[in-house]
């Protein structure tokens, strides 16, 4: 690149790569901002000086190593002057603007990386490809996102796991006795079969008068205000679009907390359980009896069976 440059260059230089900044901010912050915007965990202006603080500081923990190798990596340095530079970054700020427009979701890093090289192949042709740096820029940017979709798959199997290991470890602490289970079963259906019709009966009463209000769907589809917190806009998607599902799981966990109360209270016969009452109830005359013993003698059986009971 020429050691100097006329002042209209550089300024001119400096202002295109500072619309590019620009754009660049522009374009991908809203994709590194956008999860955490639509959850309503951070509100957009907190999102963005979230992004933009985080983008500042980034030098200073991961050094100059990426702009190092977009600078000498990607194409020849030698080749690199104002034109190369230019024609680089209005090729990304015109792709940016592109893909903005149409809604595609793309990286100006890569439109960076793509202008520069064509760029550098227009002015000395294919030779000045650095192809050991641009083959693993390019199989950084294949390998990124199938990393990611792997690692997020592993995070969903190990959940879904440990929660499958948790279960069955309740299920083996609950030391189920069927046999008893069935007897009791036996014993019981009738009433059950008997609250379980008056059950059915009140939702099938329910359901057929069940009378939808014609403004209900539109409520549904109608977008969330922005000016509700997060808890707010859980209660209007939970008790509109999927009251149902809600009211459902909400059946299910009530049976489950009743079932495991009940199967916590059981009482065997061979288990030894601590009374509290009992023990407050304890006098010292209940849990000590003093003996004098005379000297080459022993207690004799009955005093010796009183002590111990």
């Amino acid at each position: 690149m020429d050691a100097h440059l006329g002042l209209p260059i550089l300024v001119g230089l400096i202002a295109v790569a500072l619309a590019f900044d620009f754009l660049n901010g522009l374009h991908d912050a809203a994709n590194s901002i956008a999860t955490i915007v639509s959850t309503r965990v951070l509100r957009p202006q907190y999102a963005v000086f979230w992004a933009a603080f985080f983008n500042f500081v980034a030098f200073g923990v991961f050094g100059l190593h990426v702009a190092q190798t977009i600078g000498t990596g990607i194409i020849d340095p030698a080749i690199v002057d104002a034109q190369v530079i230019f024609a680089a970054l209005v090729g990304a700020i015109v792709w940016n603007l592109v893909t903005w427009a149409a809604g595609i979701p793309s990286s100006s890093s890569h439109a960076l990386i793509g202008g520069l090289v064509g760029a550098g192949v227009a002015k000395a042709g294919i030779s000045a490809t650095v192809w050991s740096g641009l083959s693993k820029t390019v199989l950084a940017i294949v390998l990124s996102p199938l990393v990611g979709l792997i690692l997020a798959m592993i995070l969903v199997v190990v959940y879904v796991g440990a929660v499958a290991v948790l279960f069955l470890f309740v299920i083996m602490m609950l030391d189920v006795d069927f046999t008893e289970l069935r007897e009791g079963f036996l014993q019981y259906m009738p009433i059950g079969l008997v609250i379980g019709g008056i059950f059915l009966f009140e939702l099938l009463l329910t359901v057929s008068y069940w009378v939808i209000n014609p403004t209900t769907p539109k409520a549904i589809t109608a977008a969330i205000p922005t000016n509700v917190t997060n808890t707010e806009a859980l209660g209007l998607v939970l008790y509109t679009k999927y009251i149902h599902y809600f009211q459902l799981s909400g059946m299910i966990l009530l049976v489950a907390m009743i079932g495991a109360i009940v199967l916590t209270l059981r009482h065997k016969v061979s288990v030894k359980r601590q009374d509290i009452n009992v023990q407050n109830a304890r006098t010292p005359e209940m849990a000590m009896a003093v003996r004098k013993v005379a000297v080459g003698q022993g207690l004799q059986d009955t005093d010796a069976a009183e002590w111990v009971k």
